[in-house]
């Protein structure tokens, strides 16, 4: 079910949520457009803790947030933001957010690299990382400038404890030309 409520005006995102037996989980796809003011930033930061915050009053089992923030070196190891464009003071109020909204980042490796710079840029966050078995990006294809992010997450079935697996990516029949459309 798609979430206009959590859709604040302004801002290049879709919230959804998903109910299944096991759990519920909204997630939020957002695109964050370069080189925006500073001002503009802080407009960003106020309308996504707004919209996180309502998006509690739902009880979901778990928040994701994620999508090209243009933003996120300050998530990298040390030894990889020396090969970065550097942190800037949008990295910082970004992750201060973050943190006031008990949301963590699970990307940690540039997912968008130049010839002589790697940055972070697709960011992935989750109110509950007790759920998250694997997270990261995956190699870039076709003429992708970013790489994939993904996560995958195991909900505990309390009421059958049975396993089910589901495969997500078939990326030997992937038809990137109708993905990139």
């Amino acid at each position: 079910t798609r979430l206009h409520n959590l859709e604040l005006a302004g801002e290049e995102w879709i919230w959804a949520m998903i109910i299944t037996k096991e759990c519920t989980v909204i997630i939020c796809v957002v695109y964050l457009p370069p080189n925006l003011s500073e001002g503009r930033h802080q407009v960003f930061v106020d309308r996504l803790t707004e919209s996180v915050t309502l998006a509690h009053a739902y009880n979901p089992s778990c928040i994701f947030l994620t999508g090209d923030l243009n933003t996120g070196n300050i998530y990298l190891p040390q030894n990889l933001i020396i090969r970065s464009s550097g942190t800037t003071v949008f990295d910082n109020k970004l992750k201060d957010a973050a943190q006031t909204l008990d949301l963590t980042q699970l990307i940690n490796t540039p997912t968008r690299t130049g010839e002589n710079v790697q940055n972070l840029r697709d960011l992935l966050f989750v109110n509950n990382t007790t759920i998250v078995q694997e997270s990261g990006s995956l190699s870039p294809f076709h003429n992708l400038d970013h790489f994939p992010i993904y996560v995958r997450f195991r909900f505990e079935n309390k009421q059958y404890n049975k396993q089910h697996f589901k495969e997500i990516f078939d990326f030997r029949n992937i038809d990137t030309e109708n993905l990139i459309n």
